[in-house]
């Protein structure tokens, strides 16, 4: 820029020539500290754009994570660096959810004072449960298997169960075995007692019913008695209450009878009262 002078000025000797502007090394400086910003600029441009193509970034999200009007949603495998906190999890209807870890699956939760009230642990050959009241149910809402501090609970009508070692007592209003199998019930060292408020029934519509024991077998009524109903009725091995003696006549039909303190069963004559020897009754 030059700064010109009228015709009349020209006699002036205050008055002179300047020339004003930027010459010189400072101007090929400016120049080229613009060229290098302009370059830097190019190249964030092309950055961005290539970071754009390549994370496939959108107006609905990045790549395979879409950003829904409820959360985000992404389509395909998410690995997670470090802690996710979030209030639901879930697929698209008819897909499965998968949660795989190179270690250990732990998930908490906390109560309102941010403890840990709840812990599932899914290790190395084993699930661990860590909670006051672990509860199953079923679609319906009924409860199906508990676990409390009073002991466990099994509300299901139907239990199957291949060998069940119980220590003392099952409570359950039918004992079934399985289809074309047998049931048993069996105590190597102990008692089997089966007990009922309103009675007991043994039921075997396609087989038999086994009762074996080292000793003596009771059954005790304290209602209106024992009934046995049945077509025929076996009871073997019976002792006789009055051995025959060498040359009596052989007998085919006995009286069946029982002792008066203890309630043994024997057999003895049918023609005349109920007798027998000492040995049987005590």
């Amino acid at each position: 820029m030059t700064s010109t002078l009228t015709p009349g000025d020209a006699d002036n000797p205050t008055l002179r020539k300047h020339r004003v502007g930027i010459y010189g090394w400072r101007k090929r400086c400016l120049y080229g500290f613009i060229l290098v910003i302009f370059a830097i600029l190019i190249i964030n441009i092309a950055l961005t754009v290539w970071i754009i193509r390549v994370m496939d970034f959108s107006i609905r999200g990045m790549g395979r994570l879409q950003i829904i009007e409820k959360g985000v949603r992404v389509n395909g495998e998410v690995e997670f660096l470090d802690s996710l906190y979030t209030s639901s999890v879930k697929t698209r209807n008819g897909e499965n959810l998968y949660v795989e870890s190179s270690g250990d699956v732990v998930i908490h939760a906390r109560d309102h004072l941010d403890r840990i009230a709840n812990e599932i642990n899914i290790s190395n050959g084993e699930v661990k449960s860590v909670c006051e009241n672990f509860v199953i149910k079923d679609k319906n809402g009924k409860l199906r298997f508990g676990v409390n501090k009073n002991g466990v609970t099994l509300g299901q009508e139907n239990l199957n169960v291949e060998g069940l070692s119980v220590d003392k007592i099952v409570q359950s209003p039918i004992i079934r075995g399985p289809s074309r199998e047998s049931l048993r019930v069996v105590s190597v060292t102990r008692d089997v007692r089966v007990t009922g408020p309103a009675g007991v029934e043994l039921r075997a519509p396609a087989g038999k019913i086994h009762l074996n024991s080292l000793n003596d077998i009771l059954i005790t009524s304290k209602g209106q008695g024992i009934r046995f109903d049945a077509e025929k009725m076996y009871l073997k091995n019976l002792p006789l209450g009055n051995p025959p003696i060498a040359g009596d006549p052989p007998v085919e039909v006995y009286q069946l009878c029982a002792c008066k303190d203890s309630g043994r069963l024997f057999l003895d004559k049918v023609d005349g009262p109920c007798t027998n020897t000492a040995s049987i009754c005590s």
